[in-house]
Parts: structure tokens; C-alpha cells; sequence
């Protein structure tokens, strides 16, 4: 399955670079499925990437394979780095069916940054 990259402007967040070899910051990345009929994952494993200081990081998983998700449920995992990530790139393997977002937003040590948004809602 072709990865799905989201670019976005984070500059309204601050985020001072670290020199510490530790993380200096979660972020929480967010997807909330639409409502439409079969939106809902049914099977597959969902990883992302994170580009920070213009790196990609290695995959980390989002949804492990057993993982089912409804309609309009969102989904959420929290992830460690030295700063707001430039861009965030969505997974999936090859066992995954079709997931139908309708929002996808990260929160950066308390600024919500949204990546992608059906201007019809859910």
C-alpha cells in the first residue's frame, strides 16, 4: 500500500531544537475515521514515520494488525522526539483493507497542528 505523507506549517508552534541525545517532547498523533459505510479497518498493520531535523525516523507502529477500527472512532498513539516533526507519513502493510479518515492531527506539547480535514466533517 502506498504510504500517505501529510506536509503541514507547524512555524506557529515553537519548537527550539535540543542537544540532548534524549527525546524533549510527545507527540500525539490522532486519525478519526469517517462515518461513510466501510470506512472502517477491518485488518492490517499501521505504521508511521516522523521527519524531524529533515530525517525520517524509523517506522513505528500505530496500529498493530489485530487492531479493528469503527466508524467514527478515533485512534491515538504518543511518540517521543527532539522536536516538532516537518512532516508525518502514515503506513500501511500489505494485509491492511481500506481506512476511510476524515481528520488526521497531531498535538505537540499542547499545539494541535491538523494534517488533514474533510471540510464536509466525518
Amino acid at each position: 500500500s502506498r504510504p500517505q505523507t501529510f506536509d503541514y506549517d507547524g512555524s506557529r508552534c515553537t519548537s527550539a531544537p535540543t542537544t540532548s541525545p534524549t527525546p524533549a517532547m510527545l507527540v500525539s498523533l490522532y486519525m478519526s475515521t469517517s462515518d461513510a459505510s466501510g470506512a472502517n479497518l477491518r485488518s492490517g498493520t499501521i505504521s508511521v514515520q516522523f521527519m524531524v531535523h529533515d530525517e525520517w525516523s524509523s517506522p513505528e507502529l500505530l496500529l498493530p494488525a489485530e487492531t479493528r477500527v469503527d466508524r467514527l472512532e478515533t485512534v491515538s498513539n504518543t511518540f517521543s522526539m527532539s522536536r516538532i516533526p516537518q512532516r508525518v507519513r502514515v503506513m500501511a502493510d500489505e494485509e491492511a483493507d481500506d481506512w476511510g479518515f476524515w481528520k488526521v492531527w497531531i498535538d505537540a506539547s499542547g499545539c494541535e497542528i491538523v494534517l488533514v480535514e474533510d471540510p464536509a466533517g466525518e
